[in-house]
């Protein structure tokens, strides 16, 4: 009972809401289920007045002060503390098997982790900032992470895009949102948004002092904030309208992005920069062959019925569904499961080039026929047909 009593103090105190999504135990709803996920690795079914274990896994002590968040009704946690370590990957909460899993992503970059930091997001991509790590020379000793990683829900690219130039040890947490945050010290108030590589800072209001809860109100337009009465030692709620924020002091970045060019190195640069243009128009061209795609110095092995049907959809302005579905069928699986598979199929092959082209969209659409509107047509998108027109079709 007293750790249900913990539980539903917690579910009910949205300040533990808001640090718990950064770096500790939180709650989630999906399935019209409540799920509470501690510290380690242990996950609870919230049924009525009761707390029921539901996890498999073995007690772990290498997630502590992790960052944990939701994607598609998947429950995910990134870096955390343990063994004298901080971990760089990520792992997820299986509703199957009800264990932790390695959770596969993509980087091309030298990410070492970090624990206890902030984060934020959007549609798009989940920002880690602000933590700590272990120190390499003191294991026994926790210096500041100035890691910025940004994680793509649609490639699960796992990138580090930058190094902190700001330090969130002397500061304290006042809210956070979906896009940004704020802190504060005892002069001021830092809004921080990562996605647009900016801290706005403000001066602080009085009321933000002993601060028990903060939530915010978009129809109010202000911040909720439960406080302690330093005299009385009262508790109590004050309402506090967001203009705070409209007019910084000043504003400055948040990290320093990788490869920052000094100016006095732009002019051999540039002459690099046209060197290597030159050159890679012979070395760098894309081309596919009868297993693979050769893009950028690398080489990415595909399914034949991949490659036949890409080279198709290069040659032709569109195919119909039926066709492609001739190209993945098995003649032994019936024709709803042909097309579940084929389904299947474009939407990994459209995932693997959208991440080798790096695009912005979906390379591969499926419409409606303009003939047959009971028909359906698939066929490139217009950004991929443009970087199609550059490529090699080897027979």
């Amino acid at each position: 009972m007293i750790r249900l009593y913990i539980l539903l103090l917690f579910t009910f105190n949205s300040l533990f809401g808001q640090l718990s999504k950064t770096n500790d135990s939180v709650i989630f709803n999906f399935d019209n289920k409540k799920y509470y996920f501690g510290a380690f690795n242990e996950v609870y079914l919230i049924q009525n007045d009761s707390l029921i274990r539901i996890d498999k896994s073995i007690d772990s002590r290498i997630t502590i002060n992790s960052y944990i968040f939701e994607s598609n009704d998947t429950v995910i946690k990134y870096g955390g503390y343990g063994f004298w370590s901080q971990r760089n990957f990520m792992f997820y909460f299986d509703n199957s098997s009800l264990e932790w899993e390695w959770y596969k992503t993509i980087s091309n970059d030298q990410i070492h982790g970090s624990f206890s930091g902030f984060q934020n997001y959007n549609v798009e991509s989940i920002l880690f900032y602000g933590g700590e790590k272990v120190n390499p020379e003191n294991k026994l000793q926790q210096i500041r992470s100035k890691e910025i990683v940004e994680f793509n829900f649609e490639t699960r690219e796992l990138n580090n895009i930058g190094d902190l130039e700001f330090n969130f040890e002397s500061k304290k947490l006042f809210y956070s949102g979906e896009e940004y945050s704020v802190f504060y010290d005892q002069e001021f108030v830092y809004r921080v948004n990562p996605f647009l590589n900016k801290i706005f800072k403000h001066y602080k209001p009085t009321v933000i002092n002993n601060l028990l809860d903060v939530s915010y109100s978009p129809e109010k337009k202000s911040f909720i904030i439960k406080k302690t009465l330093t005299k009385s030692g009262e508790i109590e709620t004050i309402l506090l309208s967001d203009n705070f924020l409209i007019q910084p002091i000043e504003s400055f970045s948040l990290y320093n992005k990788p490869f920052r060019l000094k100016l006095n190195y732009i002019l051999i640069t540039i002459v690099l920069v046209f060197l290597i243009v030159l050159y890679s128009k012979n070395i760098n061209k894309t081309l596919i062959n009868y297993r693979s795609i050769q893009h950028k110095k690398s080489s990415y092995n595909f399914d034949t019925d991949d490659i036949k049907l890409l080279k198709s959809l290069i040659l032709n302005k569109d195919i119909s569904f039926i066709s492609v579905l001739e190209t993945y069928s098995n003649t032994e699986l019936s024709y709803g499961h042909n097309t579940r598979i084929t389904n299947e199929k474009l939407d990994k092959l459209t995932i693997r080039l959208k991440s080798i082209f790096k695009l912005k969209h979906e390379p591969i659409i499926k419409n409606k026929s303009k003939v047959d509107k009971r028909q359906k047509v698939v066929l490139l998108s217009d950004e991929f047909r443009s970087i199609s027109k550059n490529i090699k079709i080897k027979p």
